[in-house]
C-alpha cells in the first residue's frame, strides 16, 4: 500500500484535525462515506500518485463555442436534471477520463434530444476494447475521445460495467452481455480544446461560453486534502499531489462572493455534495482552468 493513503486510514483524526484548524476555508473537511465505502486496493486505484502537475499547452482557438456572452450562473443540474443527475462510481478502476467522457455523452444527448430519454452509455466497452487506451490505467491524453469519435461505444444496457470489482479491462465483446447482437455504435462528433495559461481570463471565458451547450471535461491536479471534501467550495489548503483527474463540468455560480464551477464526479453519491464538487473559479485552482474538452454530440 502507498504511504500517502495509509496514512489517510490510519491517522484520520489527525488529518482531519489540521483541516479544521485551517483558517478561511471555504469547504468542510471530513470522512465522506465514499471514503469509508473504499477497499484499500480501490483508494489505490483511484488516488495513486502518479505525476506532478498538469503539462502547460500553448492556447488553442476555438472552433465550436457560443458568440453570445455566457450568462453570471449556469447549472445543468438544475435546469436539466433527469440529463445530469446520475452519478457513477469506477470503484477500482481509476480511469477518470473514461468515465467523464462517456458521461458527457450520455448527458449531451440527453440535453440535445439524440436521445428520448437520459441514456447512460457504456464505459466498459471503451474500457475492453480501446487498443490504444490504457484500460483502467489513468491517461492525460486524447486517446478516449479520439476512440470515441472514430468507433462509438453502446448503452450500459448493453455491455455492463464490471471492471470497477478488480481494476482490470476484459476481451472486447461482440454481443451484448445478455448474447444479443451489439447496437450500432453512438460517436461524438467531434471535440476541441481550451487550454493555456489562466493570467488573463480567456480560459474562464471560454469554459463559460462552453458551458452554455452542455457539460464539458476539465483535467485538474488533485491532492491528499481533497479526499476529505464534503462541501462547499473547495481550495487546495493541505497535504501533497496524488494524481491528475478528470471530471465533468455542469455549471458555475458563486456563494458569499466565492466564484465556483460544479463538478459532476464518478465517485459515487457517497463523495462530495451528493456525487458533485465545486471548486473555486477564476483563479486556476488545482489547473482547473489550463485544459478542457468541449465535445460536439
Amino acid at each position: 500500500m502507498l504511504p500517502l493513503i495509509s496514512s489517510i486510514q490510519v491517522s484520520l483524526s489527525e488529518h482531519l484535525e489540521v483541516l479544521r484548524n485551517i483558517p478561511g476555508l471555504t469547504w468542510t473537511p471530513g470522512v465522506p462515506q465514499y471514503l469509508l465505502e473504499k477497499s484499500d486496493s480501490e483508494l489505490n486505484a483511484i488516488f495513486a500518485p502518479k505525476q506532478s502537475n498538469i503539462p502547460k499547452r500553448t492556447p488553442q482557438k476555438s472552433k465550436h463555442r457560443s458568440t453570445i456572452d455566457p450568462p453570471d450562473y449556469l447549472d445543468w443540474s438544475k435546469t436539466r436534471p433527469e440529463c445530469i443527475n446520475n452519478i457513477r462510481d469506477m470503484k477500482n478502476c481509476g480511469t477518470s477520463q473514461t468515465f467523464s467522457t462517456i458521461s458527457v455523452l450520455s448527458d449531451q444527448r440527453c440535453i440535445q434530444h439524440n436521445d428520448t430519454a437520459h441514456v447512460q452509455y457504456s464505459e466498459q466497452f471503451v474500457i475492453n476494447c480501446n487498443e490504444n487506451g490504457a484500460g483502467c490505467q489513468y491517461m492525460v491524453d486524447r486517446r478516449i475521445p479520439d476512440y470515441l469519435l472514430e468507433f462509438g461505444t453502446v448503452p450500459d444496457s448493453c455491455v455492463g460495467y464490471k471492471s470497477g470489482e478488480n481494476g482490470s479491462a476484459f476481451k472486447c465483446p461482440s454481443t451484448c452481455d445478455d448474447g444479443t447482437p451489439l447496437p450500432i455504435l453512438t460517436k461524438i462528433r467531434g471535440y476541441d480544446e481550451i487550454s493555456g495559461e489562466w493570467s488573463d481570463d480567456k480560459p474562464v471565458f471560454e469554459m463559460e461560453k462552453a458551458l452554455m451547450n452542455g457539460p464539458i471535461t476539465v483535467l485538474f491536479n488533485v491532492y491528499e486534502d481533497f479526499m476529505f471534501y464534503t462541501g462547499g467550495i473547495y481550495q487546495h489548503s493541505y497535504g501533497q499531489f496524488l494524481e491528475f483527474h478528470r471530471g465533468e463540468v455542469v455549471g458555475y455560480d458563486e456563494e458569499e462572493g466565492v466564484e465556483y464551477w460544479k463538478i459532476k464526479f464518478s465517485f459515487g453519491t457517497g463523495f462530495g455534495e451528493n456525487g458533485f464538487v465545486r471548486i473555486a473559479k477564476g483563479q486556476d485552482e488545482c489547473q482547473i482552468e489550463n485544459y478542457a474538452l468541449v465535445y460536439e454530440i
